[in-house]
């Protein structure tokens, strides 16, 4: 740290959220129009002002900085709110009710000045700068007659040189790519001159990223996330139209319209009728910056779907939030999801970190007589029917139930780490818009929620496995309309410290081959796995399956129903281990283990997994399942037969030191030359 500076906020009674009142005719399903946007933004800004540095050029939001410290905590506070800020400038065509053009410029003036007592970390101290840079260069290249053109020049030129730093720093080779490009640009547009052979070098580094359908994978280990909408397809639409050069520009537009074009219909299927985005990968705390893929479309007028129901998905994201307390009554938006949950907080989420999800309100940038603030409310996918469908790059089969309103997403592919909250949020069987999973405590640790583990007791006490580096076989829509998946990883137990820094070497112990099936038919998923003994590892003494994890006191029910004979049942609580409910039940099935493998009997493990609110359903309301040398037949009550593959490992079987496998095929540094897809200390 650099030494604090006294954060003088002005003491003001407690602030509260005044909304317009709602319009049905326009706004059917939310109520909300352009008016209930801006006025959650203003509200957000005139109380990020309280916890500004006299000199504006710090926000600092109250709690514990953890490994950001004061100065970079206040240098992101400052940057996340620009981009709320710049956002409402652009859309009123510099009207700027609340004064933010000038309150920002003398933030940009005093941090970006050497010798202020304010200065910003600079790109090169710690790499979390980089991330804001590339807000503020956002902002001031979308907001450029109000604010760049009205920065005195020693500004500009500090503002250069601070900006220049961008490029010494190392940056991991994900979505930083677009850090890069983004600084470059503004330097670019400051007529202080742009690196175009570096910015076309990261512009190729993103387009190897991508895989098909819509997706790219932020950076190596396949990570599939929000990431994909809020960063990887945002940043190029937003830049694509910021960028000077436009010829330049016109090369990659139509690639980047296309892509988004064939994503935002996934995406929109991925909301639940309440509102609420997918609950599953890093970075949680950003809320309803799971919109931004749908404004960025829209301000680049590149989306297939039709105003109303951008709107709709949009409006009907942030009113989701502030229904449930977010932001908060200081009106801050803390590290949680409803309300505020420490836990939650990753290794690089200081208390300006949750303003990321100013980039779900990037849609005020569109003026008042934009056609999209009076399309009428169009209904979302979930809305208007079940859903069922595949996303076959990553490795996902997605369902939904029009009756109660949720989503589910079934992995069989995508990222491992087995390490604390990077493999609850990745590797576990199901994730949904209605459920959190536990984040923290022993079903962290052995993994029972939504989660097909070995259970061993090499070091006498029951520890259960991880799902490591799963690789999915196949995803697939069948005829019929069930959703089947397949996949196979090696059970390993990690013995790294939960606590330790992101890529630091683990040891591993391993475990045996599961080859694992699945099946979605009309709101009933079957699990399959089958068990193989791996020579020389500890191969466990028990499969256990669970079954989604629900609030005891809310509306939901949840419950596994073996399918086939020799599995037990039981049901497991754990405490305080969700952002949302103070406790979690679930259910669970088991069965022993015979030399690595599940007794002839049995076969494979197969079960029924269910959850709404009738969970436990009546035998002839299952499929039956007949068990067979190498995958399992299902018979569903209608008749209708599906075949579930559980073949026999490869005779090289997987590799047990395989934690972090190397880039996917698709994914090569363009050139061997570049040092920059080393992984600093994990930030955003």
């Amino acid at each position: 740290m650099m030494g604090g500076v006294p954060f003088t906020g002005v003491e003001m009674s407690e602030p509260t959220l005044h909304l317009p009142p709602e319009d049905r005719e326009l706004s059917p399903y939310t109520g909300w129009t352009r008016d209930h946007l801006t006025a959650v933004v203003d509200h957000l800004l005139e109380n990020a002002r309280r916890y500004a540095s006299p000199g504006h050029a710090r926000i600092l939001f109250p709690g514990d900085q953890g490994p950001h410290g004061d100065d970079v905590a206040g240098l992101e506070g400052f940057a996340r709110t620009f981009l709320l800020a710049g956002a409402r400038i652009a859309g009123e065509h510099g009207a700027d009710p609340l004064g933010s053009a000038e309150w920002y410029l003398e933030g940009i003036r005093n941090g970006v000045e050497p010798t202020h007592p304010e200065r910003w970390t600079r790109p090169t101290e710690h790499p979390q700068a980089v991330v804001e840079a590339a807000s503020i260069a956002m902002m001031l290249l979308k907001t450029k007659p109000w604010t760049l053109d009205r920065m005195d020049q020693q500004t500009k030129d500090n503002l250069a040189d601070w900006l220049r730093d961008v490029r010494q720093a190392r940056v991991a080779l994900n979505n930083w790519v677009w850090f890069h490009i983004f600084t470059e640009t503004l330097l670019e547009v400051m007529g202080a001159g742009w690196d175009r052979e570096f910015v076309q070098f990261r512009l190729d580094q993103h387009d190897q990223m991508y895989l098909a359908d819509g997706w790219y994978t932020d950076g190596e280990g396949m990570r599939f996330d929000h990431y994909n909408g809020w960063a990887m397809h945002t940043y190029p639409l937003i830049w694509a139209d910021l960028v000077p050069d436009q010829e330049f520009a016109d090369k990659y537009r139509p690639i980047y319209h296309d892509r988004i074009r064939t994503f935002l219909p996934q995406a929109a299927a991925l909301v639940g009728v309440d509102g609420s985005p997918l609950f599953q990968g890093r970075s949680l705390i950003y809320r309803f910056a799971a919109g931004a893929p749908f404004w960025a479309a829209t301000i680049a007028d590149a989306s297939p779907l039709p105003l109303g129901q951008i709107r709709r998905i949009t409006s009907g994201m942030v009113k989701y939030f502030v229904d449930h307390g977010a932001p908060d009554a200081d009106g801050i938006l803390n590290r949680g999801w409803h309300h505020n949950w420490p836990a939650m907080a990753q290794v690089y989420s200081g208390t300006g970190s949750p303003y990321w999800a100013a980039k779900g309100l990037l849609g005020l940038a569109l003026p008042a007589d934009h056609p999209v603030w009076s399309a009428v409310e169009e209904p979302m996918p979930i809305e208007t029917g079940d859903i069922a469908f595949a996303i076959e790059p990553a490795g996902w089969l997605v369902s939904g139930s029009q009756q109660e309103g949720t989503v589910r997403v079934h992995p069989h592919g995508g990222l491992g780490m087995a390490r604390k909250m990077e493999d609850v949020l990745y590797t576990r069987l199901g994730y949904s818009t209605d459920t959190t999973g536990a984040l923290v405590g022993d079903w962290v640790e052995n993994p029972l929620p939504n989660a097909a583990a070995i259970l061993s007791d090499a070091d006498g006490s029951i520890r259960a496995s991880h799902r490591v580096w799963p690789e999915a076989t196949g995803v697939a829509l069948d005829a019929d309309g069930t959703l089947v998946g397949s996949s196979w990883w090696q059970a390993q137990w990690s013995n790294l410290d939960p606590d330790a820094e992101p890529g630091q070497r683990r040891t591993v112990s391993p475990g045996p081959t599961l080859t694992y099936a699945s099946a979605i038919r009309g709101g009933i998923e079957v699990r399959a796995i089958r068990v193989d003994p791996v020579d020389g590892a500890n191969n466990g003494i028990a499969l256990r399956l669970g079954g989604w994890a629900i609030d005891p006191a809310g509306p939901l029910g949840s419950a596994v129903t073996p399918l086939v004979p020799g599995m037990s049942l039981g049901h497991a609580s754990c405490a305080d281990a969700s952002p949302t409910s103070e406790e979690l039940d679930a259910p669970y099935a088991t069965v022993s283990l015979e030399n690595g493998r599940i007794p002839a009997e049995t076969g494979h493990a197969v079960v029924a997994v269910t959850y709404g609110e009738v969970a436990e359903l009546p035998a002839e309301a299952l499929p039956t399942a007949e068990v067979r040398q190498d995958g399992v037949r299902l018979t569903w009550p209608d008749g209708v037969t599906t075949d579930l593959p559980l073949p026999a490992p490869s005779a090289a079987g997987p590799d047990p030191d395989s934690l972090m496998r190397p880039l996917p095929s698709q994914f090569v540094p363009a050139s061997s030359a570049d040092t920059s897809n080393g992984h600093p200390p994990r930030t955003q």
